[in-house]
């Protein structure tokens, strides 16, 4: 269980690392619970993740950098329609994300002979 700040003005983020998680598909979405004890859901999200899932990527909503895995390789930010909106060259321990627009994106990084893809949620 996870608690939020409660009504405020400022910003504020949140991130959990799902840890030793098994190749496969993995659906994830959040749940927002409101002082009166209402709640909503937000989308289901679908991950597939191959090979070994023992990297992170950080922080999770991010509002200007990402921390990367350090491997070298490649990260592609794709939007929920399909199109791909960056893409950088790792390693890179952290990802300048200022001027991409808030939203959900994929985060796919190729690398060790591996691909492994993440849900990223840019919020400022």
């Amino acid at each position: 269980q996870r608690y939020g700040q409660g009504t405020t003005s400022e910003k504020t983020t949140y991130s959990l690392v799902h840890e030793q998680v098994p190749a496969g598909v993995h659906y994830y979405r959040l749940k927002q619970v409101d002082f009166d004890g209402g709640f909503t859901y937000s989308p289901i999200e679908a991950v597939t993740l191959s090979g070994s899932t023992t990297w992170n990527v950080w922080p999770n909503p991010a509002s200007n950098v990402l921390y990367l895995p350090d491997i070298a390789g490649t990260a592609e930010l794709w939007s929920t329609d399909g199109r791909q909106i960056a893409s950088t060259t790792l390693p890179l321990p952290v990802w300048n994300i200022s001027r991409i627009p808030n939203g959900s994106y994929l985060l796919r990084i190729t690398g060790d002979s591996e691909v492994r893809t993440a849900i990223v949620v840019i919020a400022r």
